[in-house]
C-alpha cells in the first residue's frame, strides 16, 4: 500500500497502530511511503504536521485480509481404458491464477503451464498407471488412468463345410 501525503505546515510526524517501522518519525511535508503488514488485521497510520494551534492531523485506515488459500481440482472421464484410448481431464482452480501440468511417466499431452481451468484430452500407448498432476500455486491434485492392454476377441472357429466335385459327369463302363 502507498501513503501519500501533502501538508502545508511542518514538522510532520508519522505514528502507526499497531507500530510500523516503515511508518514512523518525521516525514517531509509532501511524499509518499510504502507500507506493508504480514499480519492480517486493521492498521490505522496517522500523520501530524505543524506545532501548537496550527496542528493539522489525518488518518487512515487499512485492513490486510488473510491471503485467499488457493484450490486445485482435477478429475478424469475414466479410470480404466485400453491404450490409445482419449481421456478427459477437467481442472479448475480457485484463488491461484494460472496451473502447471505434469504426468508420471510423462505424458507430453500433459504437460507444461495451463489456465486456470479447461478440459484436456490425454492418452497413453504404453500399457501401465499414468499418473496426471496439477500445481496452482501451491495447491495440487492428481488422478491416475490405469491403461489396459487391448484384448482382441479370438477368432470364430470356421463352420463346418465340405466340397465335392469330379471331372466328369458321365463316364463310359468298362
Amino acid at each position: 500500500v502507498s501513503l501519500s501525503w501533502n501538508a502545508t505546515t511542518v514538522p510532520c510526524f508519522a505514528t502507526s497502530a499497531p507500530a510500523n517501522p516503515n511508518w514512523t518519525g518525521t516525514l517531509p511535508f509532501s511524499s509518499s511511503v510504502a507500507v506493508t503488514e504480514s499480519v492480517p488485521g486493521t492498521y490505522t497510520y496517522t500523520i501530524t504536521c505543524g506545532s501548537g494551534a496550527l496542528t493539522a492531523q489525518a488518518s487512515v485506515q487499512i485492513t490486510y485480509d488473510v491471503r485467499p488459500v488457493a484450490t486445485a481440482s482435477l478429475s478424469a472421464s475414466a479410470a480404466s481404458v485400453n491404450v490409445n484410448e482419449p481421456v478427459t481431464l477437467t481442472w479448475g482452480s480457485t484463488n491461484a491464477g494460472d496451473c502447471v501440468a505434469s504426468s508420471s511417466p510423462l505424458d507430453m499431452t500433459w504437460s507444461g503451464s495451463l489456465g486456470p481451468s479447461g478440459v484436456a484430452a490425454v492418452t497413453s500407448s504404453a500399457v501401465g498407471t499414468v499418473t496426471y498432476a496439477l500445481n496452482c500455486n501451491g495447491a495440487t491434485a492428481q488422478v491416475q488412468i490405469q491403461y489396459q492392454p487391448v484384448v482382441s476377441a479370438p477368432n470364430p472357429s470356421p463352420s463346418p463345410a465340405v466340397s465335392l466335385s469330379a471331372d466328369a459327369t458321365t463316364r463310359t463302363v468298362g
